[in-house]
Parts: structure tokens; sequence; C-alpha cells
């Protein structure tokens, strides 16, 4: 016993070693170049054969030049119906930002190349083959611009039928950079954010193992927050992994992309729901046992409909208008359950402050404050960005969400492992000396 004791021992104490040594192993695979392809289906002619729409008109894709003359390449295969007209002439026309809004208002789709800065005549190969390659450059001094692709058929082939191409984008910065001025960032920030939330986990587990000596056995929510933490960490990792390969293929790995916002977005619910819990009176209230029944099913169909809404937003693909992970419906409905999980929040603390003593209604008017700040988080940034420039939306958007997520569980770490206010007010202050309460019971006594 005394032996395995000893050997439990050395083995978390190399913990904070073997974490480490992952980090370093991931900074040397990291990527320092940067590599995209961006592919899209478009289809031209009849839209639904039940209404009849139809369209000679439809966005491509987009991507955003910085400063300097920047390089980009575009091919076109056909992939429906496999004898393409031969005769079928397709347009690609290039919009800076600027004058995209006021392309679409026109109502007549063919006048809309007026407003283009660019035109190309599109050639597809035969049996499903790419065709050559329309290269085009574009020189700007200014400011970085949000450059959208388009492509039409405006004469009479498409009329009766359908065609279905697939677009392929090769685009290059001045600088040599493949990737998009608004995603510039994402490399060494996400390389940043690994080694916080790695000196966070080794924090996190030494002030643990500390409180614990001198306290006793961790109470459940010290081992919730951290398993927030590590799903953070999990999903950090896997985005790494993502931009390693996306320097290779300019595609990424999709299924680690997606994965890594599903975990993303548990993080979130872990944190909403160990805040929701104390609010309602988790560890501070006996009499609280009764109402907290209710409250797990509901998180666990909350983190349902954040999966849901993920995969559902990568298989929408992409838009004209999106320029962050959370535009159109998936970004408000997020909205709207963030708002109503805010609104749980405050009427379970207030009720909660209102019906406990002195000690916990001082304890609550941080805590709602800081809760407060956590959720209002993603509102404020959902309605912030849009005041600014398309190219800077999505840095500002996932730093303020990233941000507020490594805030909170430097700030509820700090409330579970120190002898704060919370630590007096709740049921961790109990004595774990023979005799006395348990210090992982659930609620202190009334």
């Amino acid at each position: 016993m005394m032996l395995a004791k000893a050997r439990h021992r050395v083995a978390v104490r190399r913990l904070p070693r073997t974490l480490a040594e992952c980090v370093v192993l991931l900074l040397c695979c990291a990527p320092v170049g940067d590599a995209m392809v961006a592919q899209r289906r478009v289809k031209l002619g009849i839209q639904n054969v039940m209404t009849k729409a139809h369209s000679k008109w439809q966005y491509a894709t987009k991507f955003g030049f910085d400063t300097g003359q920047s390089k980009y390449s575009v091919r076109l295969k056909c992939i429906w119906p496999a004898a393409a007209p031969p005769d079928l002439n397709i347009t690609l026309e290039a919009y800076m930002d600027e004058e995209w809004p006021e392309a679409e208002a026109i109502e007549d789709p063919c006048e809309r190349k007026k407003k283009a800065r660019k035109t190309f005549t599109m050639q597809y190969g035969e049996n499903r083959e790419w065709g050559t390659f329309s290269n085009g450059t574009i020189k700007q001094t200014v400011r970085p611009h949000v450059w959208f692709f388009a492509l039409s058929s405006c004469g009479n082939e498409l009329d009766d039928r359908t065609v279905t191409v697939m677009l392929e984008l090769i685009a290059r910065q001045a600088s040599g950079s493949h990737f998009s001025v608004e995603s510039r960032w994402a490399p060494s920030a996400n390389l940043f954010v690994l080694v916080a939330c790695t000196l966070f986990l080794l924090l996190f587990w030494r002030q643990a193992r500390h409180f614990s000596e001198h306290v006793g056995e961790l109470h459940p929510v010290v081992w919730t927050l951290a398993s927030a933490a590590l799903v953070l960490y999990g999903a950090q990792v896997l985005h790494a992994i993502h931009l390693y390969y996306y320097r290779f293929n300019g595609t990424g790995v999709k299924a680690t992309e997606i994965l890594a916002e599903i975990l993303f977005m548990l993080s979130q619910v872990i944190q909403s729901t160990l805040l929701i819990l104390i609010a309602l009176g988790y560890t501070l209230s006996r009499s609280k046992i009764g109402s907290l029944e209710f409250v797990i099913p509901i998180c666990v169909i909350v983190a349902m409909v954040h999966i849901l809404l993920v995969v559902f937003d990568k298989a929408q693909g992409e838009y004209a208008e999106q320029f962050t992970e959370h535009e159109g419906l998936k970004g408000w409905l997020i909205l709207i359950v963030r708002i109503a999980l805010y609104a749980w929040f405050q009427c379970a603390a207030h009720k909660t402050a209102m019906e406990g003593g002195l000690r916990i209604q001082n304890f609550m008017v941080r805590f709602r404050l800081a809760g407060s700040l956590y959720f209002l988080a993603y509102p404020v940034l959902f309605f912030l960005v849009r005041a600014f420039a398309a190219y800077v939306r999505r840095p500002l958007m996932e730093a303020g969400l990233m941000g507020s997520q490594i805030g909170s569980n430097l700030w509820l770490a700090t409330l579970f492992l120190t002898k704060g206010e919370y630590f007096q007010a709740s049921c961790l202050s109990s004595s774990p000396l023979p005799g006395a309460g348990s210090p992982t019971r659930f609620y202190k006594d009334d």
C-alpha cells in the first residue's frame, strides 16, 4: 500500500512536466507558414423545380486582401450535369467590400457587373475536369479590403436548365501568406492561448493539491471547473492540429475543426451550469436540495442545442454576410440562449441572497457582478463587432470570447481554492476533522 501511494505521488508530480512537454511539442510543430484553398459549389439556372425560381447570378466566395500587391488564381469545373452545355458562358466578377452592397441592391442580376472591379470569362474542362487558371492581382495602399467573388451566366443557355459548378480560389497576400486578412492572427493567437491554458492547468493543479492537503477532499465544484478547463484545452489542441494541416492542404481537417468548436461550446455550457447551480444555492443552502433536480437535464439540453447549432452551421457552408463563426441563425439562437441563461442566473442569485443570511448576501453581490460579466460577454460582443470593419470582426469576437472564458476560469479557481467569501459562506468551510461535517457535502447547514 505504501509503495502504491509513493508511485501515485511520483506520477502526480510528473504531470506538470508532461503537460509542458506536450505544449513544447505543439509549439515546435506549429505552422509557421500559411495556405488557403477555397472551393465552393455554385448553382446557376433553375434553383427550384416546383417554384421555377431562377438565378443567373450567385455569390461564390470571398477573401480579405491586405495592403500591397496580392495575387489570386481561380478555376472552374462543371460537376452537374456530366455533359455541360458546350455554349455556356460563365463570368467571374470580383467586387470590393465597399461596392458589394450596392451591387446586391441592383434588381437585374446581369447589371450588377457594372459595379465589379474585375471580370473574367471562365472555362471549365470536359468530363468534370478543371479548366485553366485565370490569374489576377489586387493592389491596395490605404487599408485591407474584403473582396467578394460571384459567378454569372446572363445568356439564354440556362433558361430551362440547371448547372452546378465548382469554383476554386487560391489567394496569396503581398507578404506571401495565404490566410485571409481576418484570419492572419489565428496561428499565433492559438499558440498564445495554448500556452495560457497550459499555465492555468499547471497552476490550478498545484493549487488544488495544496488546498486539498489543508482542507481535505476536493469539492465537486472544483472537479467541475477542472473539467471545463480540460475541455477548453482539448478544443485548443484540436484547433492547433487543424491549423497545422491547413498549412499543407489549404482546408485543414474539417472534422477536427468542428470537434474543436463543439468542445469550446461545451466548456462554456459547463461553466454556465456551474454558475447557475451556485446561484440557485448549491453549496450555500440545504433548503435548495429539492429545487436543483431539474437543472442538470436542462443544461444537458442546452449543450445539445449548442452542438446541433455548430453542426448545422458547418453543413450550411459560407455565405456573403458571414465574417465570424457567430453570424446568421446560429448566432441569433446562441444569443437568445445566453440571455435566457443570464436571466435565470440573476433570478436565482437574487432569490438565494434574499433567503440567505448576511454572509451569503455579501457574497452574492460580487458573485452576481462577476457572473454578469461572463454571461453578457457574448451578447455585447455579438452587437459590438458589427460596428467595426468586416476584416476585424472575427479576431475581435474570438479574442473577446476566449478572454471571457479564461478570465472566468481564473476567477472561479480563485473563488474555489482560496479561503475567501465563498469558502466561508459555503460548505467548503466545513471541517474535515473526525466527527465534523464532510467538506464534500453539497449544501451548507442552514
